[in-house]
């Protein structure tokens, strides 16, 4: 990728809400995953990040109470394949505080999407399986 690309691709995800970028995974049975760029991207774009999850969780609760957002949370928290937790960790990127993205690192080294939200409401997925195709047990 060539320099003047690279900055038109950033400057496309700093303006572009999260829950547009995804909008077409809505009502799919596997959540969007992300590549090692698009994550950088994601990190680039976005003014704070969080990855403890009970700051995670005080801002899903402040913000997306009425979405259900943080019960969904705490099932996310607890999933399980075969080989054990389903999640190693969340981290929770914002530009705003009504553009948001909730990413869920997998122990298959995928990057699952797992929450977008703006203004106007909330996308949530839930995976089925992992990359492996191991099912969810939890």
């Amino acid at each position: 990728m060539d320099i003047e690309s690279g900055m038109q691709q950033l400057a496309y995800a700093r303006r572009t809400p999260f829950r547009e970028v995804f909008k077409s995974y809505v009502g799919k049975e596997v959540p969007a995953t992300l590549s090692d760029e698009a994550i950088a991207l994601v990190l680039v774009a976005s003014t704070q990040q969080d990855t403890e999850n009970d700051k995670i969780m005080g801002v899903l609760s402040s913000v997306l109470t009425y979405e259900g957002a943080p019960e969904h949370f705490k099932i996310l928290q607890k999933m399980e394949t075969t080989r054990g937790q389903f999640f190693t960790r969340f981290v929770l990127f914002t530009k705003t505080i009504i553009d948001g993205l909730l990413v869920g690192f997998g122990t298959d080294e995928m990057y699952y999407v797992v929450a977008t939200w703006d203004g106007r409401g909330c996308d949530l997925w839930q995976p089925k399986h992992d990359l492996h195709d191991r099912p969810v047990l939890a």
